[in-house]
């Protein structure tokens, strides 16, 4: 069985709430009464309520977690639930709680008696016997001067009797003060708070959407395409020269060779005669080794059928250890001449440190891992908007050729590299972004034209960084967005146009799709919607949408 909600509103009265459970289809009324409202605090509203609802065959629920409340309403066999989402229960002398389900039967009365508007007494049965309550009585059970005596009544007016004769002149200028006191006060409130103004949250069933895609972001485009996931990236450069002082570790012998001549001899015949040794031939004696640096022709004929040439010579390596005195040489492979020296000299040592590629490369290495957060953060603050979010790890540097001072192989203690070096990061626009966000939910929607996208995600968006290379970068994208159901804001206001706090609610929540709203009425004395140009309309995605 179906139940009805009726939101009682702070000024509504027993009878108008009578009226409304008489209105209602439904058998089971579940009634909300708002903090503050004395009306089903009395013992005699209560008993007016339960004998119409029965002469209806309907049952009333309250609903309230107030105790005082629930007590009365135990008393009279009224059933009560703490919130509109529990079983309704009712609260007996032995305190045990009989659960009314839905699917209980709710007995009709044939015929269904309105409450009758009697000014002088109202009757109500209590335990069988009928009870007769003047007009008199009832407005006694509500007075707060009920409990005085007759004797304090005689006391105030023997009292009165020793007051002196009031001066009206006096009082009447406090009443005209006080009055234009409250008609300022009144006045700077209207001017202060205006006309009545109601702003309403509509929190709606949604349905979550996991959102993946990849997007291309590109420096280079003057405009996005979120369709496509091709979004405008946003940049910001500089350039600095940067340099790195390092110690030289190579080495270099700057010293001299020694030099001198030698003479190839071979002993005559058909095979030696006309014989030459190239240029470059090593000759040796012992581990000092020279190298020829002309070519010796064996055609110059001695005495005892000799044949020779002399030729000059070049130390191999430098160093002073080539100064030899003269000797004989064994020439490299040719074992049938023979070559004796000159005196070898003019050999120097010298070994001096250098600059080396390998100093060089380590220096470029250290300007590498410099800090640049400064840098960083420089480039960060020049965007200078809010409305981006920036990419952190979009931010490279990019080295020139680096300059060395001294070369390399030059002599030095100590050298100075220095680059030119190119930073920059990337950043995205947050509308540009959110509506990729909403191009992608749109996709997974089942009826595009009555949804519609509640949250894109964009504030827990994630990147995971693909690649980066100078102004695009690709990206991956995650997050979790909702869609749900598309409202006639314009509609609704128009419904809502001049309705009592407890019809708006009551309204909203029965609206296909609508999980709970927040209504706020300002100012603070306002119990009814203004026009529908002054409500304003917000909507949300319920709470629990998002937990699941």
């Amino acid at each position: 069985m179906k139940k009805d909600t009726i939101y009682i509103d702070v000024e509504d009265d027993i009878t108008s709430i009578i009226d409304r459970i008489k209105s209602s289809p439904e058998k089971i009324i579940a009634l909300v009464p708002p903090k503050g409202s004395a009306v089903l605090q009395s013992v005699v509203n209560l008993k007016l309520l339960k004998r119409a609802a029965d002469s209806m065959g309907k049952k009333p629920v309250i609903v309230t977690s107030n105790q005082a409340l629930t007590a009365l309403a135990g008393g009279l066999n009224i059933h009560i639930a703490k919130n509109l989402q529990s079983k309704p229960v009712l609260i007996t002398d032995d305190k045990n709680a009989e659960i009314v389900n839905d699917e209980d039967e709710v007995e009709v009365s044939d015929k269904l008696s309105d409450i009758e508007d009697r000014p002088n007494h109202v009757n109500l049965r209590e335990d069988g016997d009928e009870l007769e309550l003047s007009g008199e009585e009832i407005e006694s059970l509500n007075s707060p001067d009920s409990g005085e005596t007759e004797e304090s009544d005689k006391k105030k007016n023997k009292d009165n009797k020793h007051n002196s004769i009031p001066n009206f002149d006096n009082f009447r200028k406090k009443l005209l003060m006080g009055g234009g006191i409250i008609c300022l006060l009144l006045l700077v409130l209207v001017l202060v708070f205006g006309r009545t103004k109601a702003k309403i949250v509509v929190r709606a069933e949604t349905t979550p959407v996991d959102v993946v895609f990849d997007a291309k972001l590109d420096a280079n485009i003057a405009q996005s395409d979120p369709s496509s996931n091709i979004l405008r990236a946003l940049i910001q450069e500089s350039k600095k020269t940067v340099s790195q002082t390092f110690q030289a570790t190579g080495q270099q012998d700057l010293g001299t060779k020694a030099s001198g001549q030698v003479t190839i001899s071979a002993t005559c015949s058909p095979s030696t005669f006309g014989l030459t040794i190239p240029s470059g031939t090593a000759v040796s004696s012992g581990d000092k080794s020279f190298i020829t640096q002309e070519t010796a022709t064996l055609d110059d004929l001695g005495p005892g059928c000799v044949l020779s040439d002399t030729v000059a010579v070049v130390a191999s390596q430098n160093g002073d250890q080539f100064n030899l005195s003269p000797r004989n040489f064994t020439v490299a492979g040719n074992s049938s001449v023979t070559a004796k020296g000159t005196q070898m000299s003019g050999g120097t040592s010298r070994v001096v440190k250098v600059i080396s590629q390998t100093d060089i490369d380590k220096a470029k290495e250290q300007i590498n891992q410099q800090d640049t957060s400064t840098v960083k953060n420089d480039l960060k603050q020049a965007f200078g908007r809010t409305d981006i979010i920036i990419l952190e790890d979009s931010f490279i540097s990019s080295f020139g050729e680096p300059t060395s001072e001294p070369a390399v192989n030059q002599e030095a203690n100590e050298g100075k590299l220095t680059m030119q070096v190119s930073y920059s990061i990337l950043a995205v626009a947050k509308n540009d972004l959110g509506a990729s966000l909403d191009s992608f939910i749109a996709t997974q929607m089942t009826n595009k034209d009555q949804q519609r996208v509640y949250n894109n995600g964009l504030d827990n968006v994630r990147f995971e960084k693909q690649s980066v290379s100078g102004r695009t970068a690709m990206y991956k994208i995650s997050t979790t967005g909702q869609y749900g159901p598309q409202f006639d804001l314009e509609a609704i206001k128009k419904e809502l146009a001049g309705k009592k706090f407890g019809e708006m609610r009551s309204y909203i929540q029965n609206l296909p799709g609508v999980k709970g709203s927040d209504i706020n009425l300002s100012p603070f004395w306002a119990r009814r919607a203004p026009d529908a140009s002054r409500i304003h309309i917000n909507l949300d995605v319920d709470k629990n949408s998002l937990s699941n």
